[in-house]
């Protein structure tokens, strides 16, 4: 939301047109496709997260939250391009 409320209030300026076009960029990624580039770049070539699964049963929830890393950050980023859009459009109209 803040990024919207900066993007409405420097409306025409570089920074609204940065924010403008990550927000279009995100919201035209497929979250398929946006999650499988993540996985080959940090789960395959970089190794840093899982590529699936959940854990072992007894894995602990920091283990947990290892595995639930790559899928919040492709559903949280392609929402949060939605919500800039949104944002900006309603701040627009308000002020």
């Amino acid at each position: 939301m803040p990024c919207g409320i900066v993007s409405a209030v420097f409306r025409g300026k570089f920074i609204d047109q940065l924010l403008t076009g990550f927000a279009m960029l995100g919201a035209s990624i497929p979250s398929f496709w946006f999650g499988l580039v993540l996985m080959q770049i940090f789960a395959v070539s970089m190794g840093w997260f899982p590529v699936s699964g959940y854990g072992d049963p007894g894995a602990t929830l920091m283990e947990r939250i290892h595995y639930l890393v790559l899928p919040s950050v492709v559903l949280g980023v392609l929402n949060s391009a939605l919500i800039i859009r949104f944002t900006r459009f309603h701040a627009r109209c308000a002020g």
